[in-house]
């Protein structure tokens, strides 16, 4: 074990790497065999993770969530790739979109990701193939001047990893892990260090590639030395993270989008009066965010409960999707994200300054 000046200094110069040599490389290891596992693979580690979703999944389906709602706020270049699909130009898109990344996430959490058969195989693969039609489109569109840095490369898709996962190493005991061990924290860091490679990120540039101090410290220097400073850039010019809030909620998210940002903005050094409580629902939704996170989390009654909500509700939710995407578009008609009119405002040279 590193003591602590050593582990900030190997994942510091870790970190410069992949954003120096990242954008380099395609996202999408060239060559890459999904159906065999890599030789670091541990099988009895991976399971343990799917078993953990089974049993915490409303934990962590609810971090991957708020990861995806601060990513948005933080880099511009994958705000760029999102809106150059064309499949997030409106909240009803937004929540037909991350709506299937449900889907892909769960089929991940419960199947085996390299048997051929599977789910999880087929989703993985679904996914890459979506990732390189992209991603060539977008390089074939670049001028000469731009051929250095390839879209969908390495380093975003290291940043994209880390959304996931990031908070629950951040801060988990302040979103709920309150029952988790090391033990299934070193699941959950294996399982994303799998799913990285079945999606094609290469070792050199997997945020999970360590030991289980080396991914909480690279998960806090991305956030404290990099995104933070540019969320504090956008605070609130950036309207989609908002906009994929709406898209779920009342029907997947129970919380408002002020009361959850209200609760995480002290805890994450952000300014908590970008994030009022205007009205008594969203104070007492805060104060219910608040007791779920502090408290309840720490009953297996509780987590149970929570646990079935969230499969009941995403399963309504894909069963009414037609006519929820119907009534976004009619609750949201002047909401539209488009390249051309997205308040773009961080200074992409920023990645290699800290």
């Amino acid at each position: 074990m590193m003591d602590e000046n050593s582990l900030y200094e190997h994942v510091r110069r870790r970190r410069l790497h992949v954003y120096e040599n990242g954008p380099k490389f395609h996202g999408i290891t060239p060559g890459l065999d999904a159906s065999k596992p890599p030789e670091w693979y541990d099988p009895v580690a991976f399971k343990h993770a799917q078993k953990l979703f089974d049993k915490y999944q409303s934990i962590l389906s609810l971090t991957s969530f708020m990861g995806l709602i601060l990513g948005l706020m933080s880099d511009d270049e994958i705000l760029r790739i999102l809106l150059s699909t064309g499949n997030s130009e409106t909240v009803d898109k937004l929540f037909t979109r991350y709506l299937s990344t449900i889907k892909h996430i769960e089929d991940w959490f419960r199947y085996d990701p390299f048997d051929t058969d599977s789910k999880s195989f087929k989703s993985l693969k679904m996914v890459r193939t979506m990732h390189c039609k992209v991603a060539d489109k977008l390089n074939n569109n670049q001028t000469t001047n731009e051929q250095n840095a390839k879209q969908i490369n390495q380093r975003e898709m290291f940043l994209t990893q880390g959304a996931f996962f990031g908070l629950s190493a951040l801060i988990p005991k302040q979103i709920g892990y309150h029952r988790f061990t090391q033990k299934d924290f070193h699941s959950i860091f294996h399982f994303w260090r799998v799913i990285g490679y079945c999606m094609g990120i290469e070792d050199e540039f997997n945020i999970c590639n360590g030991s289980d101090e080396e991914v909480v410290e690279m998960c806090r220097q991305i956030y404290h030395e990099d995104s933070l400073l540019k969320i504090r850039q956008c605070a609130e010019r950036y309207p989609m993270s908002r906009a994929v809030h709406n898209a779920f909620y009342g029907y997947i998210m129970t919380f408002s989008y002020s009361s959850m940002m209200h609760y995480l903005a002290p805890i994450l050094n952000l300014d908590i009066r970008l994030y009022p409580l205007t009205t008594f629902t969203e104070w007492f939704e805060y104060q219910l965010f608040k007791l779920t996170m502090k408290k309840l989390y720490k009953y297996s009654w509780f987590i149970k409960l929570s646990n079935r909500h969230a499969r009941n509700s995403t399963k309504n939710a894909r069963k009414k999707r037609k006519k929820i995407v119907k009534k976004l578009q009619k609750q949201f008609p002047d909401q539209n994200f488009t390249l051309e009119t997205y308040p773009f405002i961080l200074d992409l040279n920023n990645n290699n300054k800290f």
